[in-house]
């Protein structure tokens, strides 16, 4: 069940491909990141405190903790690297590039507490990490400094997995990602003015703006689904599956952008691309017969 929770977010992060695209019609890749998640700590702001007054509970509890912090910014970092990396390299190596993740979860493990994995799962790997170079029509004609960019924020990815792996358990999944969200908004304000510098804030108002498809659609698919939705399903669902199999079925990210790319952009859709897809499908459609997800078996 908790795979295909895990399925699900990456499904909407996949659509929110598309609130991406109409963010960054009227504002630079940095405030796309940044205002997404100020508006979704505005909205978790409202949901937070409609939830204290039900439950009677200390509104600091709602809003800020050591281990939310921790986790915020290192997503924060690597969203960052992404987005900056983006804008160096090609699209089908930053695409391959970020799925390094799925790699660099497993060694993190390894190298941090031993944990060892079967056979099956390197395999999987393998055949969803071929998928996806096949997705992306990989050319890799050499290295510059926006693929090291890319591979940077893909350590700081896998490094996400394992801190909400570890401080998720006994928490509870939503209120933590308000809190991630809360600090990735405070942090990204002062980071986008001085990248950036002042965001074009009119934009969101004028009259076109409340037409379905404008930049501020975009800021609020961002916000309730990507932000909001996604990531509490991922801490929930984390509970009890192991990091390195959480990177693996992340993969499917890439199948649902391009899915939503050829749907509502009409960017291609190649043989080789949709090869690519069905290899990643298969991979992750055999994660729940050919290994075990439990946290705590040997396998980890």
């Amino acid at each position: 069940m908790k795979i295909i929770l895990l399925i699900l977010a990456t499904f909407i992060w996949g659509a929110g491909f598309v609130g991406t695209r109409w963010t960054l019609v009227d504002f630079g890749p940095v405030w796309s990141n940044g205002l997404r998640f100020v508006f979704a700590s505005l909205i978790g702001l409202l949901i937070t405190f409609g939830f204290s007054l039900i439950k009677k509970v200390n509104l600091r509890t709602l809003f800020y903790s050591r281990e939310a912090l921790y986790c915020g910014g290192v997503l924060w970092i690597a969203l960052q690297l992404q987005t900056i990396g983006i804008g160096l390299t090609s699209l089908s190596k930053s695409g391959f590039l970020t799925t390094f993740y799925a790699l660099f979860t497993p060694l993190f493990c390894f190298i941090l507490f031993g944990s060892r994995f079967k056979k099956a799962f390197w395999l999987l790997l393998l055949v969803s990490f071929v998928g996806v170079a096949m997705l992306c029509e990989l050319d890799i004609k050499k290295i510059n400094n926006g693929d090291l960019f890319i591979l940077a924020s893909a350590v700081f990815f896998s490094l996400h997995i394992i801190l909400v792996d570890r401080y998720c358990q006994n928490v509870d999944a939503f209120i933590f990602n308000i809190q991630q969200i809360h600090f990735i908004a405070i942090i990204s304000i002062p980071f986008g003015l001085y990248y950036e510098g002042m965001p074009a804030l009119e934009k969101l108002i004028t009259e076109n703006a409340y037409i379905f498809g404008s930049s501020l659609w975009g800021f609020i698919i961002l916000a309730l689904f990507s932000s909001i939705l996604a990531f509490s399903i991922q801490v929930y669902a984390q509970k009890g599956i192991a990091p390195h199999i959480v990177g693996l079925v992340f993969l499917m990210e890439s199948v649902f952008s391009t899915f939503f790319g050829y749907l509502l952009f009409d960017e291609r859709l190649t043989p080789l691309m949709i090869a690519g897809c069905i290899l990643i499908l298969v991979a992750i459609a055999m994660v729940p017969f050919q290994l075990k997800v439990n946290r705590k078996v040997a396998t980890y």
